[in-house]
């Protein structure tokens, strides 16, 4: 993945404006000011934005987090959200709580086929910090914990051959790794749950 600050810097070539938040050529990080003024915040000095680049006539990305700033101090992150197969998109806002945030919220997106409405979203996210960065997510339900993910991620500062060539294989990881867990999911026996109709966009 990448972190690009996109306060007074051109993205990278493999990050389009039109992949990001909506499908116009609006700079990104005129995007997230605006989402940002849509719910009640003040106007970020700094976004930094990770997501993962086009590679190789592919873009995927499930999630991009925006982590937003004022003068230095953690203001909210934005979770932007597809879902593979439907290709829709949700943008989560969370306000942060300092240089970790913690947050809980009922889940108003459609993101699995094996997972049902009526759940929970978990979040821990740690700011980027000396060239780090963690966020664990998990999805609950009455009885627990669902699933969980994450990353733990450290700054690159001399990328080696095989750094550079995974970074562009990403993309195409990516996609054979999430169809084939649900491949092995499927398998095993894991109901398929239809698009619930009170989650349906639009």
């Amino acid at each position: 993945m990448s972190a690009v600050e996109l306060m007074g810097a051109v993205a990278p070539a493999g990050i389009k404006p039109a992949r990001h938040l909506d499908e116009t050529q609006a700079p990104i990080g005129e995007k997230v000011i605006a989402y940002a003024r849509k719910h009640g915040l003040s106007a970020p000095t700094s976004i930094i934005m990770l997501t993962q680049p086009s590679s190789l006539g592919m873009a995927f990305n499930p999630l991009t987090v925006y982590y937003l700033s004022c003068d230095g101090e953690p203001t909210a992150l934005l979770l932007e959200v597809r879902n593979t197969p439907w290709r829709e998109r949700e943008v989560y806002c969370i306000e942060a709580a300092g240089q970790v945030t913690r947050h809980r919220w009922q889940k108003t997106f459609h993101v699995s086929p094996f997972n049902p409405s009526g759940q929970t979203y978990d979040i821990h996210a740690r700011w980027p910090d000396k060239g780090q960065v963690a966020l664990d997510l998990s999805l609950r339900d009455e009885a627990g914990v669902l699933f969980r993910a994450g990353f733990r991620l450290a700054e690159v500062t001399t990328p080696a051959w095989s750094d550079r060539a995974g970074q562009w294989l990403m993309p195409w990881i990516t996609v054979v790794g999430i169809y084939s867990q649900a491949l092995r999911l499927w398998c095993r026996g894991l109901p398929y749950q239809p698009y619930p109709k009170e989650l349906k966009k639009g």
